[in-house]
């Protein structure tokens, strides 16, 4: 079964480095940058080789507390460190933000215990799960399409419902179809679309495109 999110175990701590080095953080983040080859060698140093076990080491404030004591880095870096590995797994969205949709079609999957993205995309890649909903819920699966596509396109960072749902309209409609785009011809389809100027550069598309190759993979 295809996984949600991206597999923290399989992405490296030198993948995420080369990622920070590369985008335009949100300002409170910046100093993420500074230092970034020392502080990452020290990361390397105490045996932290992926986002798993970076996020395993930061997932309370005791522990990183811990951690920081025994690496000498300091609890506002690896806070902040933490706080950027985690957006790279956003929380899953509740079906009724996709306005699109039939509040009818949010009702019936609910009654299912189906309320996010996530437990949706879950269900729809498990043969197991989907012929029962289908059945006992009396849903077609035709009916299920546009939701399925825009829980698959919230997987990726920085995309929320309102972003979902422009995508799915422009006819990018997966995850893997959204790879076919550059990040400005995506920002130039924003703009198109909303007839506003984007609040995103195309470097920050070109992240999102990152995300988006390690979902596929």
């Amino acid at each position: 079964m295809k996984q949600y999110y991206l597999d923290s175990k399989k992405y490296s701590l030198t993948k995420f480095k080369k990622s920070l080095a590369a985008r335009e953080l949100i300002p409170s983040r910046r100093i993420l940058k500074n230092d970034l080859d020392q502080n990452f060698d020290v990361l390397r140093s105490a045996g932290i080789r992926n986002l798993y076990e970076l996020l395993a080491v930061l997932n309370s404030k005791s522990k990183t507390i811990s951690f920081s004591e025994k690496t000498g880095l300091t609890t506002d870096f690896l806070t902040l460190l933490r706080r950027e590995a985690n957006s790279y797994f956003p929380t899953p969205v509740n079906l009724s933000k996709f306005a699109s949709v039939e509040s009818s079609l949010i009702s019936k999957l609910m009654g299912y215990g189906i309320k996010t993205s996530k437990q949706l995309f879950e269900v729809m890649t498990s043969e197991q799960n989907l012929a029962p909903l289908i059945e006992d819920a009396g849903i077609q699966e035709h009916e299920l399409s546009e939701l399925i596509s825009l829980s698959d396109l919230s997987r990726l960072y920085g995309v929320g419902p309102a972003f979902a749902a422009m995508l799915y309209e422009a006819g990018i409609d997966s995850v893997n179809t959204i790879l076919r785009y550059s990040g400005e011809q995506i920002r130039e389809m924003y703009e198109t679309k909303t007839h506003r100027k984007a609040d995103f550069t195309a470097r920050d598309i070109d992240f999102t495109l990152e995300i988006a190759k390690e979902l596929s993979s």
